[in-house]
């Protein structure tokens, strides 16, 4: 049998498995297992009253049959809770039916019950390994049955794929999705030892559709299932793209930082279910920042954060910041957090309504070797010093300035004058630009990429003697046509696709 054989018959065998092994669901409609397969025992119980005993609240649930542990928290404010263990499904199913229709009263409170997380159940795989370690000693020798027993199936199977070593089950599982890949776990001890072994391998984590092997609807993507992911592969991850979304994902910032430690990429590009609290997200980023003191670049998308956490972000190592719609972010924290990251070479600022024009001081001041700048439907209207600030970073060479009003002639004669390395200039939507300001531009002597969309007081003068350009967008510029000096311009272009191969130059209108 070849290679291509074996595949195949990997993945029958994991098809078959997978679906033997899928969730069931009771007549009563009610779950007996988690997602990830795991009997459902242990409950989790809140809006317990200050004054209720350990012994009450196991007679209470005694009723539904025998239990098998109790674990009560009670504290001076109001979030008491309580942990309740049977000693089989069908009895929680019965607590749990009658918590939802609020059967369930203790003190005059109706009291809340739900399952308690996978990794809390006593039969996850978790609890499992460490009762097991726990009772090794006493154990041993029924382990020894097991594991003869376990041998004896495994010869009795006798698949074609059982004949593969360990590299190459390894090798065949790099295939699979993510959420297959936690899936195999479940067909036999050897696939189960193999595939967390198979992990070592990742160095990304998307959270695309096609990456987790889900549907493009489907959205059940929670804080459970990327705990299982990052307990397998968290210590080896150095990129992480969070760029969909998905609003089950409450406490993604707190598991990044409680098992990862080597990030160096992350993407957070679409808005997360975090909490409303910008100290409890703060809090997180800080812990996640600690954690990983080699993160060079960071996208953060409607993060209820204040900026104090971006304080722990190393100097030496962290490089690029991209901050959108970030509306909570105080200019105090954000200033001090400039000051501290001295090799920050790209800083983008995307309609955070918050940050005002105060901030363009620091940013001047501080962001000496900024490489690239954008500042996106800044709200802010600078006076004309605080907008000359920008002209201070004479290292850049990419800067975006969007859609905001305050840049105009002057600002862009300074620019000229002072910013000499710039290859991309995008004013789009930069209103209060003249043909006067772009006669300035065209003596930058590295400019290649010019934007201009939406300038209604541009013509067709303001762009001769751009000698180097090679990309041009006008889009809606109404009064650019093509007369006079444009269209020598465009006869340029055309001569310089001719005398220069290698060069790619166009116009977008």
């Amino acid at each position: 049998m070849d290679k291509i054989e074996f595949f195949c018959e990997a993945l029958k065998r994991i098809r078959i498995e997978t679906e033997n092994g899928a969730d069931r669901i009771t007549e009563e409609g009610v779950l007996p297992t988690t997602v990830n397969g795991i009997p459902i025992r242990k409950l989790f119980i809140s809006n317990v009253a200050q004054r209720t005993t350990y012994k009450e609240l196991a007679a209470l649930f005694s009723k539904y049959g025998k239990v098998e542990s109790c674990y009560l928290k009670t504290t001076y404010g109001k979030s008491n809770y309580a942990f309740v263990t049977f000693t089989n499904v069908m009895s929680a199913i019965r607590a749990r039916e009658d918590g939802s229709k609020k059967e369930i009263n203790l003190h005059n409170r109706d009291l809340k019950v739900m399952p308690a997380d996978p990794w809390h159940q006593p039969d996850s795989i978790q609890i499992k390994k460490y009762t097991l370690t726990k009772n090794i000693n006493k154990s041993h020798k029924k382990s020894s049955i097991e594991e003869t027993n376990y041998n004896s199936v495994q010869n009795h199977i006798n698949a074609p794929i059982d004949a593969l070593n360990d590299d190459c089950l390894i090798h065949i599982f790099l295939y699979l999705p993510i959420k297959n890949r936690i899936a195999i776990e479940r067909v036999c001890k050897r696939w189960r030892a193999v595939a967390q072994k198979s992990w070592y391998t990742v160095k990304k984590l998307d959270l695309s559709h096609h990456a987790w092997g889900i549907s493009a609807n489907d959205k059940k993507i929670c804080t459970s299932d990327l705990r299982e992911v990052l307990l397998r592969c968290g210590r080896f991850l150095n990129h992480i793209d969070i760029s969909q979304c998905y609003p089950s994902l409450t406490r993604s910032i707190d598991l990044l930082a409680k098992n990862c430690t080597n990030i160096k990429k992350l993407n957070l590009g679409y808005s997360l279910s975090m909490p409303f609290s910008r100290h409890i997200c703060d809090r997180d980023f800080k812990t996640l920042f600690e954690m990983n003191k080699g993160l060079r670049y960071l996208n953060l998308y409607q993060m209820s954060i204040s900026g104090k956490c971006l304080n722990f972000l190393s100097s030496n190592a962290f490089e690029e910041l991209v901050l959108n719609s970030c509306d909570g972010i105080q200019e105090s924290y954000f200033a001090n957090a400039l000051a501290n990251l001295t090799s920050l070479k790209s800083l983008l600022i995307k309609d955070c309504v918050c940050i005002t024009s105060r901030i363009l001081e620091p940013i001047g001041k501080y962001c000496t070797n900024l490489k690239e700048f954008e500042l996106t439907r800044f709200l802010s209207v600078p006076m004309c010093e605080d907008a000359l600030q920008i002209t201070e970073l004479v290292n850049l060479e990419i800067l975006r300035l969007i859609q905001n009003g305050f840049i105009n002639d002057d600002f862009l004669i300074a620019l000229a004058s002072k910013c000499k390395q710039l290859i991309y200039l995008d004013i789009n939507g930069c209103y209060n630009v003249t043909d006067t300001g772009l006669q300035a531009v065209a003596t930058l002597p590295k400019l290649e990429t010019l934007i201009i969309n939406n300038l209604d007081k541009v013509t067709a003068v303001g762009l001769d003697n751009m000698c180097n350009i090679r990309q041009l967008e006008c889009r809606s510029c109404t009064s650019i046509n093509d007369t006079g000096s444009y269209v020598r311009y465009l006869e340029f272009l055309n001569s310089l696709i001719e005398t220069k191969k290698k060069d790619h130059a166009y116009v977008k209108m």
